[in-house]
């Protein structure tokens, strides 16, 4: 994509890719986003990386970037990945022992980067994702739950320690950036919360703080109301801006 080409100013023009159910309206032709710029097995991609370096106890380092050469050795489907970590031996002879070693300890260390993260006040939803089913004509024809486990949470923790890295290195070098933020919960809604929270019996101490919050969502996990109280909660925040 040459600066200031035809690819370049209709990317610009769109800003981002856009999905919507069946279908994708990419920022970029096809063949770059889901092909050159796409990260695929035994094929050699040109990336941006981050480089960081953590403790055992998962205290950020060192952080490098660099232009780098990837070569995806082996391609994982989510649901293939929980599977493996929890009998590796299983996949003797099918998956090489480097992989299998690596699998199992990137899940190792995403939990010990996932638990920092709660310790630290960070708040998690528990709403599953809804995926709509269209029919051969694009008509809604139904709706399924998309499973939602640790494989995802694993990509999930080293992309966001990635994003944290980038904004905090263009932030020390003064460079504008657009990032998206999550303003306080609506404290005119969360009293609503509480009382709702208390009509089934459960206790809510202090709802401006996280750490209760977390407690909350924590306390009605499995239960019959879990996703009624989860949405609620989500109705008492403000809106990612």
């Amino acid at each position: 994509v040459q600066l200031g080409g035809a690819l370049d100013v209709e990317a610009k023009r769109r800003g981002t890719s856009v999905y919507l159910p069946g279908q994708v309206v990419p920022m970029l032709p096809e063949i770059i986003s889901n092909g050159l710029a796409s990260l695929q097995q035994g094929e050699v991609r040109f990336t941006k990386s981050v480089l960081m370096e953590f403790s055992a106890e998962g205290t950020l380092l060192t952080t490098d970037f660099a232009n780098s050469a990837i070569i995806v050795t082996r391609r994982f489907a989510y649901e293939e990945v929980m599977p493996l970590v929890e009998n590796p031996d299983a996949y003797k002879g099918k998956i090489s022992a480097a992989v299998r070693d690596l699998v199992c300890q990137m899940h190792k260390f995403a939990m010990l980067l996932r638990g920092r993260r709660f310790k630290g006040g960070a708040l998690e939803l528990n709403l599953p994702e809804v995926k709509i089913e269209l029919d051969k004509d694009g008509v809604v024809s139904g709706a399924h739950e998309v499973e939602y486990d640790e494989s995802h949470q694993m990509i999930e923790e080293f992309m966001l320690a990635a994003n944290i890295a980038v904004a905090t290195e263009l932030f020390e070098r003064k460079q504008p950036i657009i990032r998206r933020i999550h303003s306080k919960a609506d404290r005119a809604k969360l009293p609503s919360l509480a009382d709702f929270v208390e009509s089934l019996g459960l206790t809510l101490n202090n709802f401006t703080s996280r750490f209760e919050l977390q407690k909350l969502v924590k306390s009605v996990r499995g239960k019959p109301f879990e996703q009624a109280v989860n949405y609620d909660l989500l109705r008492s925040m403000k809106q990612a801006e």
